[in-house]
């Protein structure tokens, strides 16, 4: 299992936190997706043999927000 942290642009409601977490949620290989709003972040576990750093960020970028 690996993890990736990262900060996300463009959050505002909880809402978007949950859009995110949705889009994740559906990506082959993530195992569990945090978002954080307060913080802007989110804290994503995945099996590195199915998936990607690059691939979360397009997902995440698929549905509006940045990467910061």
């Amino acid at each position: 299992m690996a993890h990736l942290s990262l900060n996300i642009g463009g959050m505002s409601c909880d809402g978007c936190k949950k859009n995110i977490e949705a889009g994740l949620a559906e990506l082959a290989g993530v195992i569990s997706a945090i978002v954080l709003l307060e913080q802007s972040s989110a804290e994503i576990d995945y099996n590195a043999e199915v998936t990607t750093p690059a691939a979360i960020k397009e997902t995440i970028e698929l549905r509006g927000y940045d990467i910061k």
